[in-house]
């Protein structure tokens, strides 16, 4: 059970990291062109331009619905313009790493010793969960961190798959956009299997999934998630282990239950 616990912790690992702003070298993005406002937020300045203008510029007017005459070399144009352009602050990859940690620590807080402390852990999980890598590859990769052996006798801290999946499901929901709670929205679920070779121990054969052969067995761990489709980009809001004996009903009942308190209304589900 411990591969499983390990599994959901980078699932949200994972998804944390791109619920972040991507960054850029100044950490800052600066518009590269002025943006039509609201008249009483706006002043009003003569502005002279070139006929050979950059392709940007003549798309912005015409969101400005300016209609250039063209055979002009200089065209003097009224623009309307807000005085200080506005700058809008992303984060940088430390940031962005501080802000998953910061959750992290918040939700699933873990006890450690010696060299392995809970940043460096965290750190560890990220950096396996961003690159897709074994957390004994990435041990093997960072300088001056604990050997996998360490890291995964702090996972086997994490024993109650209930409380843990609790824990998981408050990070995810913690660091939402805004705009994705208390809205309707289209939905849909994934459903994952992990090959499972061996025999089961009492605490690990509620967990034990058996389906179709595939990687050379019919045993798994599984467990499922439920996304919120926007703009392209999928946000994972929730997710649970599957049990042996789980019917569809069951699985999407604790999926739901996990995102009541986000209010969402269900306008589809996938």
């Amino acid at each position: 059970m411990q591969q499983l616990s390990m599994q959901l912790c980078l699932v949200t690992l994972s998804t944390l990291a791109k619920l972040m702003p991507r960054s850029s070298e100044s950490g800052l993005r600066s518009n590269e062109h002025l943006r039509p406002q609201h008249p009483h937020n706006v002043s009003r300045s003569k502005t002279f331009l070139h006929s050979g203008m950059p392709s940007r510029m003549a798309l912005n007017f015409k969101r400005l619905r300016f209609k250039l005459p063209p055979t002009m070399d200089n065209i003097c144009l009224e623009v309307a313009y807000v005085n200080t352009p506005a700058i809008a602050p992303v984060l940088t990859d430390e940031q962005t790493l501080d802000e998953v940690i910061e959750c992290l620590a918040k939700h699933l807080p873990i006890e450690t010793q010696g060299a392995c402390d809970q940043r460096t852990l965290f750190e560890i999980l990220i950096h396996a969960a961003s690159h897709i890598e074994s957390i004994e590859n990435t041990c093997k990769t960072l300088q001056n961190t604990p050997c996998g052996n360490d890291v995964r006798y702090h996972l086997e801290k994490y024993k109650d798959m209930q409380g843990l999946e609790l824990q998981l499901n408050r990070a995810f929901q913690d660091r939402l956009p805004p705009r994705l709670v208390n809205s309707q929205q289209c939905v849909a679920t994934d459903f994952n299997l992990l090959p499972y070779y061996g025999q089961p121990t009492p605490e690990e054969e509620p967990y034990i999934y058996r389906s179709q052969a595939k990687a050379g067995t019919c045993s798994f761990y599984a467990y499922a998630t439920l996304y919120v489709m926007r703009k392209n980009k999928r946000v994972t809001i929730a997710l649970t282990a599957v049990r042996a004996h789980d019917t569809t009903i069951a699985v999407l009942t604790r999926l739901f239950d996990q995102i009541s308190p986000l209010n969402l209304k269900i306008k589809r589900l996938y």
